[in-house]
């Protein structure tokens, strides 16, 4: 369900997030490229003993693009955030390929222990949230503003406060 990034470059998890957003042109104009960048950047000085460098980076992302991306997330190729300004994904989240995240959206823990997993091929809607122990199958779509506190099936659409599965919707258009 999620991707393992060590087994990916750097190069090759940029290069990924380039091409989701449509080539180098497209990707740089947009804050959301340069925070996923700026997370991949620190994950890695975070994987080589280089804590200190990769906390400051984050923090100057925070500061530039408005999105706080832990660089202890583990996310997999092909990251496209929407306006990046309040997205928060916290430490331990795991996030498996093709995944769109809008501005405003949360993917958090409540319990260090058991933090969300969730699959590829995500659509995360403006302002939603996925929060606590839960476990968010492929090809899913949250709505906007929806709140995830249960497990979502793939190739559903979550809706709703507290967000409730539909089945098969929207999956066609995560491709």
């Amino acid at each position: 369900m999620t991707t393992n990034t060590e087994k990916y470059s750097l190069w090759c998890l940029i290069k990924s997030d380039i091409d989701y957003w449509g080539g180098i042109t497209e990707a740089f104009l947009r804050l959301g490229f340069h925070a996923s960048i700026s997370y991949r950047i620190s994950f890695f000085l975070s994987q080589h003993k280089l804590g200190f460098f990769s906390k400051i980076l984050q923090f100057l992302s925070q500061v530039v693009t408005g999105a706080e991306i832990s660089h202890k997330a583990e996310i997999g190729p092909s990251l496209r955030i929407i306006h990046s300004v309040g997205v928060h994904i916290g430490p331990g989240i795991k996030i498996g390929e093709k995944a769109t995240i809008c501005e405003g959206s949360s993917i958090v823990y409540m319990d260090q222990e058991n933090p969300p997993v969730v699959g590829n091929n995500l659509w995360l809607g403006p302002g939603a949230r996925i929060m606590g122990n839960v476990v968010v199958g492929d090809e899913v779509w949250v709505g906007p503003n929806s709140v995830v506190l249960k497990n979502i099936p793939s190739q559903h659409t979550a809706l709703g406060i507290p967000a409730r599965p539909l089945p098969k919707a929207m999956s066609s258009h995560l491709k």
